[in-house]
């Protein structure tokens, strides 16, 4: 049965047994012993191809641990630069069948702004873009030097669409994020005034871009990788937020749950 025919497929075989049966029971020539094994016959294959092909379970399982670690220079999991700010956030989907699960495409959240994200298992065609797609290029300029610095990305608490082409039977896709902490900041309007300090660079900037959907306010922080007054002292992950779909036993399947973070 092809995925997007599933429930079509399924309605036709219930709709036919259903006929098979009661073109048993109204057959005329047919003696009465032989229709009531008949009927017991559809009926036990009406069953079988429920609990066969419908009423089968196929959970994607998630399991997440934190841990603080430092990591020294090339030595950080899935090859992420790790700094000393950074939290270690460990995720899992775990695929407990003997089936592949296939197009598997969530939506993974933190509680704290996630600065890198890496994959630790060894699937292909997995792929990770923050969820809304930012591609900003900034810069900071003293208007003394003809060269601006860049602000580079540090962090986003958007969120992750993560996708993966399949999840072998018995596996998991395991991903590790770095997770970061971040001061809260005060919006700053025409009425307020910025005092600054007598020596600042392009360095010391920080830039905050915010994105809102149905009342959800989601952040992203731009600045120099040299400034760390952005940060607060380390993040404390309680849970992820995950929402989306994957392909299981011939059908999408769709999960929304909050994975508590041990």
């Amino acid at each position: 049965m092809l995925q997007q025919f599933f429930w079509f497929s399924v309605a036709s075989v219930c709709v036919g047994l259903l006929l098979l049966g009661v073109d048993l029971y109204f057959e005329p020539e047919l003696p009465r012993g032989y229709k009531i094994v008949g009927g017991i016959i559809v009926a036990a294959g009406l069953i079988w191809f429920n609990l066969s092909f419908v009423f089968v379970s196929a959970p994607l399982n998630f399991k997440s641990l934190v841990s603080n670690s430092d990591y020294a220079l090339g030595a950080a999991p899935g090859g992420i630069a790790w700094r000393s700010v950074f939290v270690e956030l460990d995720f899992i989907a775990i695929n407990p069948t003997d089936g592949n699960y296939d197009n598997i495409d969530i939506w993974v959240r933190p509680d704290y702004p996630v600065a890198e994200i890496a994959q630790l298992s060894n699937l292909s065609d997995v792929s990770f873009e923050d969820y809304y797609g930012v591609t900003n290029r900034v810069t900071a300029q003293d208007l003394r030097s003809p060269v601006g610095v860049p602000l580079v990305f540090l962090a986003t608490d958007a969120g992750y669409k993560i996708h993966c082409g399949r999840i072998p039977p018995k596996s998991s896709l395991r991903l590790v994020m770095a997770v970061v902490d971040t001061k809260k900041s005060e919006p700053v309007g025409p009425e307020n005034h910025i005092i600054l300090p007598r020596e600042i660079s392009p360095d010391d900037f920080i830039l905050e871009q915010s994105f809102e959907t149905k009342g959800d306010k989601s952040t992203y922080w731009f600045g120099s990788a040299k400034n760390l007054s952005i940060y607060a002292p380390g993040a404390k992950p309680k849970k992820i937020t995950v929402s989306g779909s994957y392909t299981a036993v011939n059908r999408m399947r769709d999960v929304k749950q909050d994975v508590i973070i041990r």
